[in-house]
């Protein structure tokens, strides 16, 4: 029996690789949602997108598995949106989403967040979908916590400031708010890195787009003869060494998405996140020494920042979400829904002596 999935946000690094997961059970067709001037235009950026994540899982995507996806033209963010011709779909997964953290893009981010996922939901309804599944953000629910655990449970909008982080709130607190309609899951994701089977990403985002920068700054001073200098002297910075890093693998955090939907679980709200997540601290022993540099020293003195301090704690100061503080997540639903935990040596607490490609590979082109 066939059934339809709808993916909206199919090209982006989340995206791709729902995608590719929903397309590992054989009865499913996946209708792919992207922005494009036409539907021919859409192809060509969903087709591209799925094969770079299937060349981030090392292997190439077949035929059988395209003649299975219906890319269509849908954009959120110009308040375009398309019906669906594949009727009824079984579930809805909204992906696609603005990521900007700064205050000048707060009207795009309650345009394309709030208001797009407000269309989707409406789409998902005319078109009989049984689930909407809202891909939503493990940190925005981190910042809006007060205590030391984040539960499974509605957050208010009000209690962030940040732009990014109260859209995607204000868009859970719509949803939760409806009644009639497909049922609701929302997927609280932590920060998603490379596939955990190659390392490799598409995205540079988070993570990934700090350990670029990092690259960036090691060839800079190789180019100016210090390229052993941070190798002798330890970068200041002011994160918490002690805050949990909350991080998965692109393909783990389909995987347990797909799997909890799936389950039939009558939840809402899940937590799709490491059950063992290492500290900050960890993470950049292993991020530096893979730069050939000194690890970083944590939460020290304004009066011993250098200019060099600073601008790689500016830079790491605009990913790192919810690090600030050593909160844990926690997960009930998702672990009754999956029926066990989610772990992963990359950024697994237990298994982080031995460096993984992603954190190795962090400097690579």
């Amino acid at each position: 029996m066939e059934t339809t999935h709808f993916v909206t946000g199919a090209t982006g690094f989340v995206g791709s690789a729902l995608v590719l997961r929903l397309l590992a059970e054989q009865g499913n067709t996946i209708v792919c949602g992207a922005r494009a001037k036409d539907r021919d235009q859409a192809r060509i950026r969903v087709e591209s997108a799925l094969r770079e994540a299937a060349r981030l899982a090392g292997r190439e995507l077949e035929a059988g598995e395209l003649a299975r996806v219906s890319p269509v033209v849908f954009d959120l963010a110009g308040g375009l949106a398309t019906t669906v011709d594949r009727a009824p779909v079984h579930a809805m997964w909204h992906v696609a989403a603005a990521q900007r953290t700064e205050e000048q893009y707060r009207a795009e981010l309650a345009r394309t967040n709030v208001t797009g996922t407000q269309t989707a939901f409406e789409v998902a309804r005319a078109a009989g979908a049984r689930r909407f599944c809202f891909v939503s953000d493990a940190s925005s629910a981190l910042v809006a916590t007060e205590g030391a655990v984040a539960f499974e449970r509605a957050c208010d909008p009000l209690a962030v400031t940040e732009p990014y982080h109260r859209s995607k709130l204000e868009a859970e607190q719509w949803l939760l708010a409806q009644r009639g309609g497909p049922r609701l899951a929302i997927f609280r994701c932590v920060t998603p890195v490379g596939h955990s089977k190659t390392g490799e990403a598409f995205a540079r985002r988070g993570l990934d787009r700090f350990a670029h920068e990092l690259r960036l700054l090691r060839d800079l001073m190789t180019d100016q003869h210090m390229g052993s200098f941070l190798a002798h002297r330890a970068v200041n910075l002011r994160a918490n060494g002690q805050a949990f890093f909350h991080a998965l693998p692109v393909d783990l955090l389909a995987d347990a998405m797909a799997r909890i939907e799936a389950s039939g679980s009558e939840s809402s709200i899940f937590h799709v996140a490491n059950a063992t997540p290492p500290r900050v601290e960890l993470v950049f022993r292993r991020l530096f020494f893979a730069m050939g540099w000194c690890a970083p020293n944590f939460n020290v003195a304004e009066k011993h920042f250098t200019t060099l301090d600073e601008h790689l704690d500016k830079a790491w100061a605009r990913y790192h979400g919810a690090y600030a503080r050593p909160l844990e997540i926690a997960q009930p639903a998702t672990l009754a829904a999956l029926g066990g935990a989610i772990e992963h040596g990359i950024v697994t607490a237990s298994t982080m002596g031995e460096p993984r490609p992603s954190i190795v590979q962090a400097g690579a082109d």
